[in-house]
């Protein structure tokens, strides 16, 4: 494990190299950071490759990576964005492909609280991450996680309906 002080050293470190990048950031439809993870959208591919050059010039150590849009699909930390025909952006929770639905145990040795509050969490991040047309979906496979680690159907109407 790291030092507390990572996340905000990564911070500051990266809000220097944006003020330091900021006429190539200008270039970008969409420029997003969370700590040390970077969402930039742009018109083409090759504009998005010619940012990234440009920013890995910025300092000697620093080496961003990319993740293309794939099959109208692009990740960015637990959100899975897909863009529709019509353009617009349909967003859902983004899990690996090694996920397995495995969550804490509802028969676990742990209070109560923590199992409400995982569950809670839970619902209230797929109602603010999701967009209206994922979002039944996203909360019947919550439901179905949270039933396989043994979650009774009784928890669910008193921490977190569906809708």
């Amino acid at each position: 494990m790291g030092t507390p002080l990572s996340p905000i050293l990564a911070h500051i470190f990266m809000a220097h190299l944006e003020e330091k990048a900021s006429k190539i950031l200008q270039r970008s439809q969409l420029y997003e950071r969370y700590v040390d993870h970077v969402l930039v959208i742009t018109i083409s591919l090759e504009e998005t490759t010619w940012i990234m050059d440009e920013l890995d010039r910025l300092h000697p150590n620093i080496r961003f990576t990319m993740e293309a849009e794939r099959e109208h699909t692009l990740h960015f930390l637990d959100i899975k964005m897909t863009r529709k025909n019509d353009g617009t952006i349909a967003r859902s929770f983004y899990r690996k492909e090694t996920w397995t639905g495995q969550c804490l145990q509802f028969d676990s040795l742990v209070s109560v609280e923590y199992e409400r509050g995982l569950v809670r969490t839970l619902f209230q991040t797929a109602r603010h991450i999701c967009t209206e047309d994922m979002i039944d979906n996203e909360l019947r496979q919550l439901k179905e996680s949270l039933t396989g680690n043994a979650y009774p159907d009784a928890f669910f109407k008193g921490t977190a309906s569906l809708k």
